[in-house]
């Protein structure tokens, strides 16, 4: 059975999700990347997590679209964050379309999230540099961003595992991570957007006295401009 995903930043993660995998997106809204991956059989088993009972129950509707063998491998849970799932029981947890900082909160406080078989795939809606700062700290190695366009707006989808290495990134590897090898086109469009975040950052930094850490931000900002102009050369 075919469940398409119009949202072109879902279909990225869908892409991301290995086969035979047993899934856990956090935050699930609509349901409608769990309900495509349990329709085209990529993974075995998912749940669907949400804060709020109207997202859920829009996550339920959706999978009431599937043959009703395949609605049994969706469970749908009310919980707060990875509190609605139990040690183990997912190999691939998504937390997608939240800031970066909650998404550092939420794997941050969860007791089992440094489990080096869990692979985490990220998706920051804003503060992704916050987040890239949380999981260096935090013993989380990223692996790969791969980034695309949705609506107009670049998305960057970060791959993620627990390996226990505390990092201490500078300031261009938490701006622009590590989206210059990623394998879609769309790379620059998501460096200009951190381009123009980074600039009003600088300028705050400026007015503050903070002239030291303003440099270091130049000097990525720098860097990412010219990745830019190279891209389009």
């Amino acid at each position: 059975m075919e469940y398409p995903l119009t949202d072109r930043r879902l279909g990225l993660i869908a892409s991301l999700v290995p086969q035979g995998s047993r899934l856990a997106d956090i935050g699930t809204d609509h349901g409608h990347l769990v309900t495509a991956l349990v329709a085209s059989g990529r993974v075995q088993s998912a749940v669907a997590a949400d804060l709020r009972p109207g997202p859920l129950a829009a996550a339920r509707a959706s999978g009431q679209k599937l043959p009703a063998a395949l609605r049994g491998r969706i469970s749908y849970r009310l919980g707060d964050g990875l509190e609605a799932l139990a040690p183990g029981e997912a190999d691939v947890i998504v937390l997608a379309g939240m800031g970066g900082e909650l998404i550092w909160q939420l794997i941050d406080r969860c007791p089992f999230s440094r489990d080096a078989g869990l692979l985490f795939l990220l998706q920051p809606m804003t503060r992704a540099e916050e987040l890239r700062a949380g999981l260096a700290g935090g013993g989380f190695a990223i692996l790969a961003e791969d980034c695309v366009i949705q609506a107009g707006r670049s998305y960057t989808v970060l791959s993620v595992r627990y390996d226990g290495v505390k990092r201490h990134p500078d300031a261009l590897a938490l701006w622009a991570g590590r989206v210059m090898e990623a394998h879609t086109p769309e790379r620059a469009a998501y460096l200009s957007r951190q381009c123009r975040t980074l600039e009003k950052r600088i300028f705050g930094l400026r007015r503050a006295g903070q002239h030291a850490r303003a440099q270091e931000y130049e000097a990525a900002l720098s860097q990412m401009r010219r990745w830019i102009g190279e891209e389009g050369t």
